[in-house]
């Protein structure tokens, strides 16, 4: 009796028809209670994985002959098919390369230039010359400036 609470159980959990079939076939099959409370087999008719009837079994094999025996049609690789896709995958990589040529030449008139962005001589802390740090992050026009007093004077 345990084990048919169980298999109720786990067929309530998990809904899915090969699940609940699987565990009607196994169980059921063999459960005498099972069998007593599924009173008609219309009940269990819509969890089942239904198998074919052996009417429709006499004209398998005749039906396999001749699908066997039909010529199957030439079919090679077409030529315009095949061009189609490398004529696709010369422009993907045609774009893809002029796109990575303007970005480099780009990125050199911008690196080429000998105009000063930014020029310090030196900075002061406490009229003493302080330790300078200059941060530039990659792609940016910010540049961070970090000024301490120097390590000799601290000790002063």
């Amino acid at each position: 009796m345990w084990k048919c609470k169980i298999i109720d159980l786990l067929s309530k959990i998990i809904p899915v028809k090969c699940w609940q079939d699987f565990l009607i076939r196994k169980h059921s099959a063999g459960c005498r209670l099972c069998q007593n409370w599924l009173a008609e087999k219309e009940d269990i008719h819509p969890l089942l994985n239904l198998e074919p009837a052996k009417e429709s079994i006499k004209d398998f094999w005749p039906a396999v002959k001749s699908a066997l025996l039909k010529p199957k049609p030439q079919s090679g690789p077409s030529l315009g098919n095949w061009s189609l896709r490398a004529a696709l995958f010369l422009a993907v990589v045609g774009i893809g390369l002029w796109i990575y040529h303007n970005q480099r030449a780009k990125g050199l008139q911008d690196e080429g230039g000998s105009q000063e962005k930014f020029h310090i001589n030196y900075i002061l802390i406490d009229n003493k010359p302080a330790q300078t740090y200059l941060y530039q992050p990659l792609d940016s026009e910010m540049i961070f400036v970090w000024a301490e007093k120097d390590e000799s004077d601290k000790n002063r």
